[in-house]
């Protein structure tokens, strides 16, 4: 009988995600000291190198024909190949790293713990089911061709290297959630991100359910593939700040109006790389309070509706000014304060019969404050409620106001600005498609 040692250096999967590969190393290595204090490790397994399945079985007796290339440098890391790997009732199995044909060619019943476990679908799709339950402690996943998860529990990360990983049940990601060239679609389910969200290369997140929950306490960045069609539906939950990124899709985050992007920090930093209707937009955009801030690195653009938990309360505050901000709808509890920032109402199909309220702030005399874009109200005038315009003064070239009918045609866009606060509207507005504005 010979004692085998199978703790050997950790696998780094997720360089360059926030982790160094010392501290995932480090991390690898205290998971398992604390795995060996409790556990004996497994002891006498039988190794060649005929093909077949590595299995283990109380007391560490090889269970049935055994087989495992090991170790094989698959990066630069030592890192266990099998077929299969069976873990008996009672037994307990503690690896560095394990490579893996498929999720259901893991099967465990006694205890399994590696730092990091890959699954690979050498065909591309349909790799199974990548098994959860309590004998099993994951620390990082990744997923190389299409699998479904169920209600999956990591300490550490979960990257999606090709395929869908379509979750059948809750789960919870220690650290960061990474779709690289592949892709995550919870399903109806509540995706719990305890680090980051990460998109990159092709990888996407779908979202297509109104029940779909991704729930981020830290950053979520979109620097993948193209999102339109992928989210429609359900609610992005974001605690720190959002980034789009363009590397390789200037749509790599275009949200449909019913798919909701709630902050709950406040502040929130949110930034655009290439924003707009054709581009990179947000669905609907929520605070989950009231009164927070959002401070606005570049032009944003909400293809929906503008809200929160009783309408929005908050600010939005252009980093640098000017910045835009475009939304179809918008409902606020209060006057919505725009600071550097510009505000364009784009509803061409008419669904916003007015707005209740703006305020502006530090905003140069040289540029049109709001801008109004609307085919006309069915019934009555299009109110914008109190609005608080920054003073234009004779020989400066901005506006206070541009309105658009966008089609010209009865009913006509009739813009009605209740108490502006400033004496002079008619000198500074701008109207075209047979459009008119009321300055009361």
């Amino acid at each position: 009988m010979r004692k085998i040692s199978l703790t050997i250096g950790a696998i780094a999967l997720l360089a360059g995600c926030g982790v160094s590969t010392q501290q995932e190393v480090q991390m690898g290595q205290d998971a398992a000291q604390q795995v060996n204090a409790q556990l004996p490790m497994v002891q006498d397994a039988v190794i060649n190198k005929s093909g077949g399945t590595m299995s283990f079985s109380p007391g560490g007796e090889a269970d049935g024909a055994t087989s495992v290339l090991s170790p094989t440098l698959l990066t630069s890391d030592n890192q266990y190949i099998t077929n299969a790997l069976k873990v008996s009732p009672g037994a307990q199995v503690n690896l560095p790293a394990l490579l893996l044909p498929s999720g259901d060619s893991l099967q465990v019943q006694g205890t399994y713990t590696a730092n990091a476990t890959r699954f690979q679908s050498f065909q591309g799709t349909g790799g199974g089911t990548i098994p959860s339950n309590p004998n099993i402690t994951y620390v990082n996943i990744e997923s190389d061709g299409g699998f479904v998860a169920p209600g999956l529990v990591t300490s550490g990360s979960f990257m999606s290297t090709s395929g869908d990983v379509i979750f059948n049940g809750n789960a919870t990601i220690g650290t960061d959630l990474i779709a690289t060239t592949g892709s995550f679609n919870p399903n109806g389910n509540t995706i719990d991100v305890l680090g980051n969200l990460r998109t990159l290369a092709t990888g996407t997140l779908i979202m297509t359910n109104s029940s779909d929950a991704v729930n981020v306490t830290g950053n979520a960045i979109f620097d993948g593939g193209s999102e339109v069609s992928r989210l429609v539906a359900g609610t992005l939950t974001i605690t720190g700040s959002f980034n789009q990124l363009a590397t390789n899709s200037s749509q790599s985050f275009a949200a449909n109006p019913g798919h909701q992007t709630r902050f709950t920090s406040d502040p929130v930093n949110i930034s655009f790389a290439t924003p707009g209707a054709a581009a990179s937009h947000f669905g609907d955009l929520a605070e989950s309070g009231f009164g927070a801030t959002f401070k606005l690195s570049s032009d944003v653009t909400v293809a929906g509706l503008l809200n929160g938990g009783d309408g929005f309360g908050g600010t939005l505050v252009g980093t640098t000014c000017t910045q835009v901000f475009t939304v179809t709808q918008f409902f606020t509890s209060g006057p919505l304060r725009l600071d550097c920032t510009r505000l364009v109402v784009d509803d061409p199909a008419g669904l916003q019969a007015g707005i209740n309220g703006v305020s502006f702030t530090n905003l140069p005399t040289n540029v049109t404050q709001l801008t109004i874009r609307h085919p006309g109200v069915l019934t009555g005038n299009f109110l914008t409620g109190q609005v608080d315009f920054v003073q234009l003064n004779p020989g400066d070239t901005g506006l206070y106001v541009d309105v658009v009918d966008t089609d010209g045609l009865s009913p006509l866009l009739i813009v009605d600005i209740p108490q502006p606060h400033v004496a002079n509207g008619p000198s500074f507005e701008t109207t075209s498609g047979n459009a008119l504005v009321i300055w009361e």
